[in-house]
């Protein structure tokens, strides 16, 4: 600890002396000059008397000298102007030994790939409280991404971020899209409203031109944020390496290539999974003999796209279908006459399909824009007949996809366009472009398992599917993305002629836009019952202890994500986002929505608040727990001395009021209350009723360890 005092002085005329600024030379209102009196961090001093004031007094040849101050203040204040930390994890698990035999490093995991989900994942592993001697990730690349790629971000993965407190700069930065606008062909009564100049010249180009048929928001589900925004993916993972070098100190190893693993319990059980990696030709990376770099783990993943070598090393395929309709993608500062540019739009016409998305501003102070413009010309291409069918296919398809310009992509966006005009920017280059076609495929198996059934090597991100992942999620939205593809890669050619017995109306298109919101949007996503969600929501006296069906609005349901309410702190009445207090710092939550009788002696509500304290949590190891309460409005004020003791010393950060629409939102009633156990993840594991200790200590018990004495009565 270090003293320091701190006083004010008074001479005999009454004259009060206080600090000036520090390192400046001590010269008050009332305060006689010298040219030996400064202001040090101990106060005013001369070399002979640090830490006083010390000046001549009027007609008088002594001095006057005091104390001016003392602190006391502890060597954790330094710290404080760093960036805050997550708390890390405890480690239940005896320390990592890396005993062996052979001269292959030791870690528990190793992540191959460090684009968004392994950097994501590296980073999460590493604020959880894994070390740099418990975990790797290693990835071919010099360094972050520069260019194209996946640069959108939708609502749920905007709350994730906000919940890592990693969203300020991408919500500031970014680009935010609030509405879509559609497009279709002009109808028959439009153009002939228009069959002057202009409709001349639709019907010698072969189309009837383009209008806006309606706006929608791009987000319809209650969500936190009411938009998707855009921005360069390389920033994100700039933001996250940053993030992560707050935690570790070697972060990504990079220019490093992943040759093959494989599982060799035999020759260490503890760490069976044997990884070889190997440097690029021109790599950075020294870190490598003549025979490789070997690293054994526990355990593997894989999150190295949509190529994956650990894909290949665990006999997995892509399985799926690619359809021969070609896309290019261009982004660029745009000079146009479109009115909706600056909106996200789904654009179609008799020439084609066009999706235009908003980017960010960059530095040059201009905007991209992202065109997906549909390349219906056929694009001819020499292949070699010898080779088998699917070869063949592939390398049609790739001689196909790299003959596509940016000009090609622009002629044919103007085509689709009609009437109005579209370039790049005098003075502009464009930014970024590529080709690529439709297809939705994934891997059979996400995982692989050793011979004791415990799996060992995981896959994530593009290395187990590609291009629409939602399918993966929910069967009954493959429908959705069906007609999604087929809408846009030209084999509609009348959108607004219901007639047609295979094709879809604008308010076909529309209804599905909608429908689909709910799960593109992330905020749809719904976990089936296994060991962390457990779906039962009735009472022992059978009463259902959630009101309502209304999901995507917030009504509670176990695998489904915690939707965003204001609250009202009681410690200091400060307002609050809810899903602010359930960042992700790898701890369970337990919610507890108190019914009225909370201030009541010996009720419900309150015998449940100091049955957690007391007795269901100690149970479990410290820090892995965390308790939340919500009370319903109340007529009268209290104080804490009106709540159990144990309120305000286990959560007084963390007790809020909420009203009545609150609640009604979750579908808990203000008379019964609810408990809710929520995953480090911020999804809804399983939903008790008050006084249901039983049941959450069941529930716990399938997801964490019990360090503590047990209570029977829980």
């Amino acid at each position: 600890m270090r003293k320091m005092t701190r006083r004010r002085g008074r001479d005999f005329n009454g004259v009060d002396y206080r600090l000036a600024e520090s390192g400046r030379k001590a010269s008050p209102q009332h305060l006689p000059t010298h040219p030996d009196i400064y202001l040090t961090g101990h106060g005013l001093s001369t070399p002979q008397f640090p830490g006083c004031l010390l000046f001549n007094l009027p007609g008088n040849c002594g001095v006057f000298k005091f104390t001016v101050f003392t602190e006391t203040s502890s060597s954790w204040r330094d710290l404080r102007i760093l960036p805050s930390f997550a708390p890390p994890l405890p480690r239940l698990t005896p320390p990592l030994v890396k005993n062996g035999t052979d001269e292959a490093e030791r870690c528990e995991v190793v992540v191959i790939g460090a684009g968004p989900a392994g950097l994501f994942l590296t980073t999460l592993l590493a604020r959880y409280g894994l070390s740099d001697e418990s975990m790797i990730c290693f990835d071919s690349k010099p360094g972050t991404l520069k260019a194209g790629q996946a640069d959108g971000l939708q609502p749920r993965t905007l709350e994730v971020f906000q919940s890592l407190n990693l969203a300020a700069e991408i919500l500031t930065e970014s680009c935010h899209m609030t509405e879509v606008a559609f497009w279709n062909p002009k109808s028959n009564s439009a153009n002939a409203a228009t069959n002057g100049s202009n409709g001349a010249k639709a019907t010698e180009s072969g189309s009837r031109g383009i209008e806006r048929t309606s706006f929608v928001p791009d987000v319809v589900v209650d969500a936190r944020f009411k938009h998707e925004i855009t921005i360069h993916q390389g920033r994100i993972e700039r933001i996250l390496d940053e993030n992560l070098r707050q935690y570790s100190k070697r972060g990504i190893i990079r220019s490093t290539n992943f040759e093959h693993f494989e599982i060799d319990a035999a020759s260490d059980p503890e760490y069976p999974v044997k990884i070889t990696l190997s440097s690029p030709i021109g790599g950075a990376n020294k870190d490598f003999n003549a025979g490789g770099r070997t690293v054994r783990s526990k355990y593997l993943v894989g999150a190295d796209g949509a190529h994956s070598r650990v894909r290949k090393s665990m006999g997995l395929k892509l399985e799926g279908e690619t359809t021969d309709h070609i896309w290019g993608v261009l982004d660029f500062v745009c000079d146009t006459d479109f009115p909706d540019v600056r909106k996200r739009c789904a654009i179609h016409s008799d020439a084609g399909s066009i999706m235009i998305i908003p980017r960010e501003r960059i530095a040059t102070g201009e905007y991209l824009t992202r065109l997906y413009v549909q390349i219906k010309e056929h694009i001819p291409t020499e292949v070699n007949e010898n080779v088998e069918a699917e070869k063949a296919h592939k390398a049609s398809s790739k001689q196909r996809r790299s003959a596509i310009t940016y000009q090609s992509i622009l002629l044919q966006a103007e085509k689709v366009m009609y009437p109005y005009k579209i370039g790049v920017k005098a003075g502009t280059e464009p930014d970024w472009f590529a080709a690529y076609q439709i297809g939705q495929r994934m891997t059979p198996e996400f995982t692989m398992k050793d011979a004791e059934g415990i799996e060992r090597v995981f896959i994530v991100g593009d290395a187990c599917h590609t291009h629409s992942p939602k399918a993966s999620q929910a069967r009954q939205l493959i429908d959705f993305d069906t007609k999604f593809s087929t809408m846009f890669s030209g084999q509609i050619s009348e959108v607004q002629e219901a007639t047609e017995a295979d094709g879809l109306t604008h308010d076909d298109f529309l209804e599905i836009f909608l429908d689909g919101s709910s799960f593109t949007s992330g905020c749809g996503i719904e976990y089936l019952e296994s060991r962390l969600v457990r779906s039962s929501c009735v009472s022992e006296a059978g009463k259902t202890l959630i009101e309502g069906t209304d999901f995507l609005g917030g009504t509670l349901k176990a695998g489904r994500r915690v939707n965003d309410s204001i609250v009202t702190r009681f410690a200091d009445a400060n307002p609050r986002h809810l899903q602010d207090e359930l960042s992700s710092v790898g701890r369970y939550r337990i919610l507890v929505f108190t019914a009225r009788d909370l201030t009541c002696t010996g009720s419900s509500s309150a015998d449940c608040l100091v049955q957690l304290c007391d007795s269901i949590m100690p149970q479990y190891p410290a820090g892995v727990l965390e308790l939340l309460i919500l009370y319903p409005p109340r007529e009268n004020r209290f104080e804490w001395v009106d709540l159990p003791r144990c309120v305000k010393r286990d959560a007084e950060m963390r007790t809020f009021g909420a009203t009545e629409e609150v609640y009604s939102k979750y579908g808990v009633d203000t008379i019964r209350g609810a408990v809710v156990v929520i995953r480090p993840d911020g999804y809804v594991g399983t939903i008790c009723a008050i006084g249901d200790g039983k049941g959450l200590t069941s529930y716990l018990d399938d997801c964490l360890v019990r360090v503590g004495k047990t209570d029977e009565s829980a």
